[in-house]
């Protein structure tokens, strides 16, 4: 995506592998339990490399300018 907001909704007990990026302007909210870094230092504020629970498939986002946000169905944030 170019520009914009990113809203990223994740079924409770998902599993999985996320690469997220911001390119220039903006920043990467997690708000989903569990997501862990899948290396050292891997999860900044405008780049994530993260697995939540026994990893899997493989989700990249990226956004030019603007915002991904990741979080739980149904969260209110």
């Amino acid at each position: 995506m170019a520009s914009g907001k990113l809203a990223v909704d994740l079924m409770p007990g998902f599993s999985g592998d996320i690469d997220a990026d911001v390119l220039r302007v903006g920043e990467v909210k997690n708000a989903f339990p569990g997501l862990e870094p899948r290396e050292r230092n891997s999860i900044g504020s405008r780049s994530m490399r993260a697995r939540a629970g026994n990893g899997g498939a493989m989700l990249t986002f990226t956004v030019g300018d603007g915002t991904i946000e990741i979080k739980a169905v149904g969260s209110r944030q």
